[in-house]
């Protein structure tokens, strides 16, 4: 296989998307899943990054247990190493540092996912983990220095394949993209936004990337995603008690009406376009408050955050005559 043909084929997995409402990173993360191998269910295998191993006939090392995947693959046809062990780690001996490099004409993104990548296979099919837990929270702990604006993509999604319409429907989330310089060990509590309820799900992906156009090679080499200590969080119980005591958006004509309940810390209200960029800022107060909208005819994407941890985050239209 010619490394022409390759960087052919991995260009068209990368392009590959689904029609899912979160930034233009996340189009990334969104469409690798699948299910495949039999995995201890419940936590996340080897999340603290301390045990690595070459695979057999190669030059690089990949996070052992079998559950995690790279890019690195690529190195078998002459592309870079995107996922490294460090030593400056969060806790313990070991870390994954995710790195921006630059292959040829293209800018290679350092993935790091729960699945398998194939290289023989003609859409470098990735693939999720068997999974049927309902977790609360993605916790974990990353830091992030970006280059020229970019921004890192942390998600976790719980699927379950929809035999009657054979495709496979996402029945809960927690993602977060990145978008500021992080460059001290932070800790990240992303909830579960459950979509569905009362299903159990069949497959998790876990998806960390370093930049945020990674998909159209427009990324900036040199951004670096650290990564350590991940895990799932079943603290408060049941998942599904978080569709309850949750902030809620409206569009209400010009404006976006809020209400948040009583938490006991600051939170911010972020507005986000479907391409990531970042478009407005506002303070919350618990209670009710509207914030004019002056933006386009358009759908967006809202967070609301306490710290690092997402509270809401929902598609909004925004539709005037």
């Amino acid at each position: 296989m010619s490394n022409w043909g390759a960087i052919k084929r991995f260009g068209k997995f990368i392009l590959m998307k689904q029609n899912y409402p979160f930034p233009k990173l996340v189009w990334l993360l969104f469409g690798l899943l699948a299910s495949n191998a039999a995995f201890a269910q419940g936590q996340i295998p080897n999340g603290d990054f301390e045990a690595w191993t070459a695979p057999p006939f190669t030059g690089y090392e990949e996070p052992s247990s079998g559950w995690w995947t790279t890019l690195n693959t690529l190195n078998s046809i002459g592309g870079p190493e995107t996922v490294e062990k460090t030593t400056d780690a969060h806790g313990g001996s070991y870390a994954a540092v995710l790195t921006t490099k630059q292959w040829g004409t293209l800018t290679i993104p350092g993935l790091l996912v729960s699945g398998e990548f194939d290289i023989q296979n003609p859409n470098f099919l990735v693939q999720g983990q068997p999974f049927t837990d309902l977790p609360n929270a993605f916790q974990g702990w990353f830091k992030y220095s970006p280059v020229s604006g970019d921004s890192a993509g942390l998600a976790a999604l719980l699927t379950r394949w929809n035999t009657s319409l054979q495709k496979r429907d996402t029945l809960a989330q927690a993602a977060w993209v990145v978008t500021a310089a992080y460059p001290n060990w932070t800790e990240f509590d992303l909830p579960f936004t459950y979509f569905q309820t009362g299903i159990t799900p069949d497959s998790i992906l876990v998806a960390l990337v370093s930049s945020g156009d990674g998909q159209n090679f427009n990324g900036q080499v040199g951004s670096k995603l650290w990564i350590d200590d991940v895990r799932l969080d079943y603290a408060t119980g049941n998942a599904e008690s978080t569709l309850t005591a949750k902030p809620s958006v409206q569009v209400l004509g010009n404006q976006l009406a809020v209400h948040l309940p009583a938490s006991g810390a600051a939170s911010e209200l972020h507005l986000y376009d479907l391409q990531g960029k970042h478009l407005l800022s506002q303070t919350l107060h618990s209670g009710d408050q509207n914030i004019d909208l002056d933006h386009a005819n358009g759908i967006y994407l809202v967070e609301i955050r306490q710290g690092t941890n997402v509270r809401l985050r929902q598609k909004i239209a925004c539709i005037r005559p």
